[in-house]
């Protein structure tokens, strides 16, 4: 036997003494169940308010006090671009932590003194052959602190193109030595315009899987909105698909294996884009409000699905834009969705803790993650079907039950600020409602709970023996937007 086999030995009893009774640590992976994460040997439910993926490539960003924040109110989620996409000097909005000052972007490649790149970039440009340390020493340095905060990490390798931001990206010909990258804007993403540009790309794909691999607190995520280039999924979906291929190919002689996600929107269903049924692709993201129209066609996958976007916070909002951030993310995780990545613009270089108004928005979240929480939620479905009643003009709902057992429903108010094919926020319509609902379900003894889902308060209890079928139930006052019912067995008949 090899000294080396002995080392090994010597690790698996270490790591046996350290965790005897406890499951081993590992990525986060899919529950049993098919709809849910599990991460820390716990199933776990990804809810967050966010900033612009920004952290780790704008130097000027704060991440420890971001992620101090999220910590501090039971957040549990992120996202970052690894370098690939990014943004103009406070693009949309002061501050933007995708947008960094000119030369104050930390990429993957080495920056040379080589002048003629991008203002944007600070004029010089990049060596792609060379990777720049720094830059991964502050990637593991952001990933490492959000894991001891119990924060997993999304990394979005690639997100669409737009024809007026390519031409300051590292991989466009003008920003970078090997002049890599002279495919027009919209066939950035695609297997037939540049093989040279391709070739970086999968080597940036390798190099970021292979630095990151130790990490359990990561997901990864191929391209958010390659449809964005306007190229027809015929286009990029091959891409994308390749850049599947690369991924596992990086992971397979790797020690541990990450989940892999990609968006599936209205763009990308039912097309060269669809990778819903993939193998390769474990969990599922979708993006705006109509998002909750994307997890009902996904859900049938029995993948987790993850709503990865909303419009910007606040700006993008109307109205209320607190009860308009509420009911989009009480509607879709009520309907089965695994986690909830709200985007937020409070969240800027100058103040990478959100400011005065943060906390109202992450109350949002705390109060639906507790309710959430309250159900054994991995044995329930997205099922809608113990709701008899039809839902009333202008009102939303959502619903999830265990039959028998438990069950969850939830009401709102509202109306897209778009066009329903389109629309990206809710707009709450307050009023005075007070619904009588039929519902269906199995005999047994349960216990009622009306929630204020903006508090979270019970507002009303009833515990009653029901025979089977159908019985009306009403909230006990009127309520002004929405409301939520927990109802449970109690075990008595």
């Amino acid at each position: 036997m090899t000294r080396q086999f002995f080392s090994r030995l010597l690790l698996t009893l270490a790591i046996g003494l350290c965790y005897p009774s406890a499951v081993l640590p590992a990525p986060v992976s899919v529950h049993p169940s098919g709809h849910y994460l599990v991460y820390d040997g716990k199933p776990i439910l990804l809810i967050t308010s966010d900033h612009h993926y920004g952290a780790v490539i704008n130097a000027d960003f704060n991440y420890d006090a971001f992620l101090d924040k999220l910590k501090s109110r039971g957040m549990n989620f992120t996202r970052i671009y690894p370098g690939t996409y990014l943004s103009k000097y406070n693009f949309a909005y002061d501050g933007n932590p995708l947008g960094a000052a000119a030369g104050r972007q930390i990429l993957p490649w080495r920056r040379t003194t080589v002048t003629g790149a991008h203002p944007v970039l600070g004029g010089t440009r990049f060596d792609l052959d060379k990777w720049d340390e720094a830059y991964f020493a502050r990637l593991r340095d952001f990933c490492t602190k959000a894991h001891r905060r119990g924060i997993v990490v999304e990394i979005c390798l690639f997100n669409g193109m737009y024809e007026d931001r390519w031409p300051f990206q590292a991989m466009n010909a003008e920003n970078n030595i090997q002049g890599v990258g002279t495919a027009t804007w919209d066939m950035v993403q695609s297997l037939i315009a540049d093989p040279r540009l391709l070739t970086y790309q999968e080597r940036y794909v390798t190099e970021i899987t292979k630095r990151l691999n130790d990490f359990d607190n990561l997901l990864f995520h191929v391209c958010d909105e390659p449809n964005m280039s306007k190229q027809p999924a015929s286009v990029f979906g091959p891409w994308m698909s390749r850049l599947m291929d690369v991924f596992r190919t990086a992971e397979s002689t790797l020690p541990k294996k990450h989940l892999l996600g990609q968006t599936v929107s209205f763009a990308m269903r039912n097309n060269e884009a669809d990778f819903s049924g993939d193998k390769r692709i474990q969990y599922i993201d979708t993006e705006y409000a109509r998002g909750l129209v994307d997890l009902k066609n996904a859900y049938g996958h029995k993948k987790p699905v993850v709503y990865i976007e909303s419009n910007y916070y606040p700006f993008q909002y109307s109205g209320d834009t607190l009860s308009g951030t509420r009911v989009e993310a009480w509607e879709y995780m009520i309907g089965g969705g695994a986690g909830f990545m709200h985007l937020n613009a409070l969240y800027t270089t100058r103040n990478p803790a959100g400011g005065d108004e943060i906390d109202a928005v992450l109350n949002v979240f705390a109060v639906l993650r507790e309710f959430m929480k309250s159900f054994d939620y991995t044995a329930m479905n997205r099922d809608f079907s113990f709701l008899v009643s039809d839902v009333p003009p202008g009102a939303h709902v959502a619903a999830m039950a265990q039959a028998g057992k438990q069950y969850a429903f939830y009401i709102h108010h509202s109306h897209g600020d778009r066009p329903s094919a389109s629309f990206r926020t809710y707009i709450a319509d307050p009023g005075a409602y007070q619904e009588r609902f039929t519902f269906t379900f199995a005999a047994g003894t349960y216990r009622a709970e009306w929630v204020n889902p903006s508090s979270g308060a019970i507002i009303g209890t009833e515990t009653f023996t029901h025979p089977g079928g159908s019985r009306t139930m009403s909230p006990p006052a009127p309520y002004a937007i929405d409301i939520a019912l927990r109802m449970k067995a109690t075990g008595r008949m």
